[in-house]
């Protein structure tokens, strides 16, 4: 880890209409995360963690506040620029896979670098899969991979458009321990490598492998 900051949150507030109550997701946030960081986002159920990762995400714009990704404010950039950011900077990592059914395993990890427009993304891809030891699996099905083996796919695809940042929500909540504990491992060996990794998880024993942990409460941070 250095110290160069690679993303910036500023007094951020998500706010979401639930009839005539207004629910603040996120209310107030600021914090700061340094290039090559590893950290987890933890809470009960609604303090905020996903929406958190997504306005992190460029997926949601906050309703009040700043993010900047790499020194750029997010906030206010058009969608067109907004889709480049998420597309090159951001790798996401999400716990129901969404891997393409009639896709294989290699044809799933290629895809985002089909949108755009990588040129190697053959190769990467098949370096990927045997990054996350799937090398004898690369033509196989989702329909005949475990639950752990998809989300290692999952994990090769974010990784295709070689992001900055890889943020990963509840990337463990459909695996059992053994297969929950093989996803960190690889998470922490891409982060020893200068990847930055935000994870949001219910297992605090988990989350203790990571270098720092944040607590949400209520859309607040409780600890930074």
């Amino acid at each position: 880890m250095n110290n160069q900051t690679i993303i910036e949150i500023k007094d951020v507030v998500k706010i979401y209409k639930r009839g005539e109550e207004e629910v603040h997701a996120v209310d107030g946030i600021g914090l700061e995360i340094k290039k090559g960081e590893f950290l987890s986002v933890v809470g009960p159920s609604g303090s905020g963690k996903t929406t958190l990762l997504n306005i992190i995400g460029c997926v949601d714009n906050p309703t009040q506040g700043t993010v900047k990704i790499n020194g750029q404010d997010v906030t206010t950039v058009k969608e067109a620029r907004l889709t480049k950011i998420r597309r090159d900077a951001i790798g996401f990592v999400f716990q129901q896979f969404f891997l393409i059914p009639t896709l294989t395993a290699l044809e799933n990890v290629q895809l985002p670098g089909l949108f755009a427009k990588n040129i190697n993304r053959v190769k990467q891809a098949e370096e990927l899969l045997n990054l996350v030891g799937l090398n004898k699996r690369i033509h196989h099905r989702p329909a005949h991979l475990s639950g752990g083996e998809m989300q290692r796919v999952a994990i090769a695809r974010s990784l295709i458009n070689s992001p900055s940042v890889l943020l990963a929500d509840e990337p463990t909540g459909n695996l059992d321990s053994k297969n929950a504990e093989m996803i960190f491992k690889i998470f922490d060996e891409l982060n020893k490598n200068g990847l930055t990794v935000i994870v949001v998880t219910h297992n605090m024993e988990l989350a203790k492998n990571c270098r720092k942990v944040i607590l949400l409460e209520d859309g607040k941070i409780k600890n930074a």
